[in-house]
């Protein structure tokens, strides 16, 4: 069984791009509307190596073209992308019985 059925949720990934003629950087829209699925990691906060405390969280998508730094927006919430691991299991592909997919551990700022 698939696990994209359960990508109910739709996000928006941005990431840090030079600002033309400048030394500056801003996030910018690099995709929009990704079928997802996102989950909590608990209800503690954790602090992390810079310092910041962040509610963490693990999304369930598609392979798309999303990297650590990143930030994925959904609705009011602005998510620090914090890792990534793809998952391709030889079996489920070869049965069609399984999705290739990313799992991103997504941080909240607190």
């Amino acid at each position: 069984m698939s696990i994209e059925k359960y990508f109910k949720e739709k996000i928006t990934v941005q990431r840090l791009t030079v600002v033309s003629g400048t030394d500056k950087e801003q996030y910018t829209t690099l995709l929009s509307n990704v079928p997802c699925r996102i989950e909590s990691q608990g209800d503690e906060n954790i602090m992390l190596s810079d310092g910041a405390f962040y509610k963490m969280f693990r999304m369930f998508c598609g392979i798309i073209d999303i990297g650590i730094g990143d930030r994925v927006v959904k609705g009011n919430d602005t998510y620090c992308v914090k890792g990534i691991a793809e998952y391709d299991s030889y079996s489920a592909i070869k049965t069609g019985n399984g999705y290739h997919h990313l799992e991103i551990i997504l941080a909240l700022p607190k």
